[in-house]
């Protein structure tokens, strides 16, 4: 894939406990890393399937490799916010991976 396909800037987020005004810790998503992503959304049977199912259509994301991306993590793109389902690593090439997701509505 060539870096023109990857025009999108996604925020990937992690899970994290931050301080309080009163000094207690609050569990928050926290900025992980902003990359360049080619966006799909979900076409077809699969997306419609998922959509009358959940509500929720899927969307694969693909970015240059990053071991660190994981499950535990999410992406927002704009005020759209995706849980991951699963991060691939395409051919086992270690040059790019495809991450999975379900927008969250």
């Amino acid at each position: 894939m060539s870096a023109g396909e990857k025009r999108h800037i996604v925020t990937v987020e992690k899970k994290g406990a931050v301080r309080g005004s009163m000094g207690e810790e609050i569990e928050a998503w926290t900025t992980f890393a902003r990359i360049w992503c080619k966006i799909v959304p979900g076409k077809g049977r699969e997306a419609e399937e998922s959509r009358r199912e959940t509500g929720r259509v899927p969307t694969r994301f693909y970015t240059r490799y990053r071991v660190a991306i994981t499950q535990a993590m999410r992406l927002r793109f704009g005020l759209r916010v995706f849980e991951i389902v699963h991060v691939a690593n395409i051919n086992e090439m270690n040059r790019e991976i495809e991450i999975s997701t379900v927008e969250v509505i």
